[in-house]
Formats: C-alpha cells, sequence, structure tokens
C-alpha cells in the first residue's frame, strides 16, 4: 500500500509540473501590446496601437475589428502576424501597409487623450461574444467595458491610472496579459514594434537554477535520515526539484526569446524575398541583362532597391523591359515577373517598385533607429549577379560607424553628382565592415537573428587586381530603413 501511494504521489507531482510548465508556456494569441494615445503637440497622424503574437504559430487577423474611438472601427485587412512579432496599428492615420505597420486611414476622430479604450474583435460584428482583448486607461466605465466584462477579459471599473501627454501605457512584459491594469505600466519612451521590457539574461536564471539546486540537495542531504519517516519531508524535497525543472524550461524559452533564431533559421524566411533586378528582352542577347538586388516587403509586391540601379536600366533605355527574377521554390529554376516603377528619391538612393501579382514571400522592416556601432549584422544579394545562378548569396559582418554620408573616392574626378548632392545635404548612413560588390546593391541589410531589415545596400568598394578581378575591401555603405519608411509614408500622401 505505501508503495502504491509513493508511486501514485510522485506521478501527481510529474503531472503537476507539467500542467503548471503548460500553463505557463501555453500556445499564447494575439494581445494589444501598448498604446499611444497622447502625442505631444498634435495627435493626428502619431497614434498607435501595438499588438503582439506571443504563440509560436501564425496568427491570422484578417476581418478583426479594432475601436480605439467611439464610432469608429477599423478592420483589419488580409494579414498574418508572424510568432513572437509585431504590428503596429496608427490611428486615423494615412499610409501603405507593410508587414509590421497599418494604417487606418482618415477616421471620425483621434483617440481620447485623458480617458478612452483600445478594443479588438474578432469579427465585424461586435458583443460580448466576439470581444477578443480591451484595456481601458484613464477612467473606468468606458464603451466596451461591460462586453469586456462578460467575456472575462476585463474587471468591472478597473483602469489603467497612469495617463501622461508624451507617454504611452503598455504590458509590463510583452504578452503578460492577465486582463487586469496591474499588467500595465506607463512608457516615457514608447516602443513601437519593439519589446516593451528586457527578458531576463539567461544568465541570471541559470544562477537561480543553480541557487535552488544547491539548497535542495543540502536540505536533502540532512534529511536522508529521515525522508522515509516523515512524508512531508519528502514533498520538500519533490518541491526544489519541480522548482528546478521548472526553471530550466522556461529559462529555455527565454534563451530563445532573447537572442532570437540562428542565422541558418532566418535565412530560411529571408532567402524567398529577395530579388534580382533586371530586363528581359526576348530578342535581345543575352535575352536578361542584371542590374543589381531588391527585396520584398509586403505580401502583395512592393519591393525595395537602390535608385542608382534603376538609373542603369533608365541609361540603357530599356525600363519598359523591368524584369525580377528570384528562385522558383524547390524548382531550382528561375522565375521572372514584370514589375514598374512606383517612386523614387535620389537624395536616399532608394526606389520602390511594384511587382505584378501578388502573395509574395517577404521580409520585415525593422528599426534602425536602434542600430549601434558595433552590431552585428548580415546582407543578402547577388554580389556577381546570375553568374553562379540565380542563388542570393549571404556575408556577415558588423556596423563599424553611424555618421553622416562622407562616401569617400580616390580623386575629385570620380565624384559622381550623386555624391556631390549628398554632400551639401548629408544624412545618416551606415558603414559596415562587411564583404560586399557592387551587385549587391539595393539588397537587405538584416538582423541575423530576427531577420528584421535595417538597411538598404548603398555601395561597395573594390579593388582591380592585375589580374583584372574585382576584390571585395571590406568597406560598403547601407542607407537606413527609416528612410525607406518615410519614402513608403510619402507614396500615400499623393
Amino acid at each position: 500500500m505505501c508503495k502504491f501511494r509513493r508511486k501514485f504521489q510522485i506521478r501527481f507531482l510529474y503531472l503537476l509540473v507539467l500542467v503548471i510548465w503548460l500553463f505557463m508556456a501555453k500556445a499564447g494569441a494575439i494581445t494589444i501590446n501598448e498604446v499611444y494615445y497622447d502625442a505631444t503637440g498634435t495627435d493626428t497622424g502619431k497614434e498607435w496601437i501595438e499588438f503582439f503574437n506571443e504563440d509560436s504559430v501564425n496568427i491570422t487577423i484578417t476581418g478583426y475589428d479594432l475601436s480605439a474611438d467611439v464610432g469608429d472601427f477599423y478592420t483589419f485587412p488580409e494579414f498574418t502576424l508572424l510568432p513572437e512579432s509585431y504590428v503596429v496599428v496608427h490611428w486615423n492615420t494615412v499610409g501603405i501597409n507593410t508587414s509590421t505597420d497599418l494604417y487606418t486611414g482618415n477616421l471620425v476622430d483621434a483617440m481620447s487623450n485623458t480617458s478612452g479604450f483600445v478594443a479588438l474583435f474578432n469579427s465585424t460584428t461586435h458583443n460580448s461574444s466576439t470581444i477578443f482583448d480591451y484595456v481601458e486607461y484613464g477612467a473606468g466605465g468606458q464603451t466596451w467595458e461591460s462586453d469586456a466584462v462578460s467575456a472575462g477579459i476585463w474587471t468591472t471599473g478597473d483602469f489603467v491610472a497612469d495617463v501622461v501627454a508624451g507617454s504611452s501605457i503598455g504590458l509590463k512584459a510583452d504578452g503578460m496579459d492577465n486582463n487586469m491594469s496591474s499588467d500595465w505600466t506607463q512608457f516615457n519612451n514608447p516602443t513601437p514594434g519593439s519589446n516593451n521590457e528586457p527578458v531576463p539574461e539567461p544568465t541570471t536564471l541559470a544562477l537561480l537554477c543553480i541557487g535552488v539546486l544547491a539548497l535542495g540537495l543540502l536540505m536533502n542531504r540532512k534529511m536522508k535520515k529521515n525522508i522515509n519517516k516523515k512524508s512531508y519531508y519528502r514533498y520538500i524535497t519533490y518541491i526544489f526539484s519541480f522548482f528546478v525543472l521548472l526553471l530550466f524550461l522556461t529559462g529555455e524559452k527565454v534563451a530563445a526569446q532573447q537572442y532570437g533564431t540562428s542565422l541558418v533559421e532566418t535565412l530560411k524566411k529571408v532567402k524567398p524575398a529577395i530579388i534580382a533586378i533586371g530586363t528581359y528582352h526576348p530578342l535581345s542577347k543575352p535575352p536578361v541583362k542584371f542590374f543589381g538586388t531588391g527585396f520584398v516587403y509586403s505580401k502583395n509586391g512592393y519591393a525595395i532597391t537602390a535608385a542608382h540601379v534603376i538609373n542603369a536600366i533608365y541609361e540603357k533605355d530599356d525600363i519598359d523591359n523591368l524584369n525580377v527574377f528570384f528562385p522558383e521554390t524547390g524548382t531550382g529554376n528561375s522565375k521572372k515577373i514584370r514589375a514598374k516603377i512606383v517612386i523614387e528619391s535620389q537624395k536616399f538612393d532608394l526606389s520602390i517598385i511594384k511587382l505584378e501579382g501578388g502573395n509574395f514571400n517577404y521580409v520585415n522592416l525593422g528599426d534602425s533607429s536602434k542600430v549601434e556601432e558595433g552590431q552585428s549584422i548580415a546582407l543578402c544579394g547577388y554580389p556577381y549577379g546570375p553568374v553562379f545562378g540565380l542563388h542570393p548569396t549571404t556575408h556577415t559582418g558588423i556596423v563599424s560607424n553611424i555618421s553622416p554620408i562622407a562616401i569617400p573616392v580616390q580623386n575629385m574626378s570620380l565624384l559622381s553628382n550623386r555624391m556631390i548632392r549628398a554632400l551639401k545635404d548629408p544624412y545618416t548612413i551606415f558603414q559596415l565592415d562587411c564583404t560586399a560588390f557592387p551587385g549587391n546593391s539595393g539588397g537587405p541589410l538584416f538582423e541575423p537573428e530576427t531577420g528584421e531589415v535595417i538597411g538598404v545596400l548603398n555601395s561597395a568598394f573594390v579593388k582591380i587586381t592585375k589580374e583584372n578581378k574585382q576584390v571585395s575591401t571590406g568597406i560598403s555603405y547601407a542607407i537606413p530603413i527609416s528612410y525607406v519608411k518615410e519614402l513608403i509614408e510619402s507614396i500615400s500622401e499623393k
């Protein structure tokens, strides 16, 4: 009987550990993660709501409704949020949707500055059965509170009290939403599209695990003589073992969140969005001509490349034959798609083009304002064109300098008109310590851990050997992605 009871106790504790861990690491959902409701100065065009996918799988939110002002609703377009990713919905703002930013267009009114709410519905029908997430700030009793209470996702009269102009309110840790105001806090420096709270260092968790384990072993040694006599001693040992196991399991998850996936996994997401920029004319010899690299940033086929890549096609008077090329998944063959120019910025050396068709693989645009000198980076493109086949090549390096543009040349005669214009009105550029070639121009500079694009390759310096071969100097430059976002926003204003 005692033997049976001992086995039952052990199995019960193991089951308890499993249940608690599954609860902590449960498949999550999309949450309202941060709200910027009262921008300093004029609110219009500056307010936003950030959502976070805390799940380990994609979440499709097509057809969901968002309300952040009485009477105003925004219906999500066809959109899928990747695991542990963010999307920022810009309220009462016009813009072009991307994989990280959505724009509601012009609405009736801005969000309330002193007291208000944000409600997310998984349908265009709005009631307690469809309300998906909710938060209210400044005062209780806001619109949709009763439905949120009925749905079990809010408490009557509860509200986030921290309401300060220029600040945001956000969950204390991404996705950790227990549907209470105590989950939320004020952020003096709003962080759209990035984490609210730094994840604990894995080393801290490791030390905690070691400490708990050492204490457990010490107590177990002292209780060794009594462990079979007193059942509660045994329970204490089980509890310590449970905490050690739990810390290791959650520590692994934390480490994954902190460091992201490896570059190997990142490239599986990035490479399908890399395109070769060129022209196609069946009567020409050769029919395909290559000019540079680009990348797709939206599912409906908007892509980015360098303006000087497009200028080279203009100089050949061949812009009507503009095409992009990329490997066809699983076949080893290349695929060509016609494209057209949408907008260009000669100052920032950027061009946005639109591919015919839809349902393209795409990359996410990151935040270049957080890039620091010494940060690891990766770039992907076609350094030698299609010489070795249409297979994007990846190089890694670091950001060696962030400064106003001043690209060196050997003598004044090599200064181009574009360089001279840039020197008169300088802007920030990333200098890279990384192997690159002219064929990489227009390709993405991205974070190896996440794949988020933080820049567009602008130029690469090479030297010519006695054998007339191009050799990379290891010095190249990239345009911060913030200038791309400005260009995207300008499209909607036209």
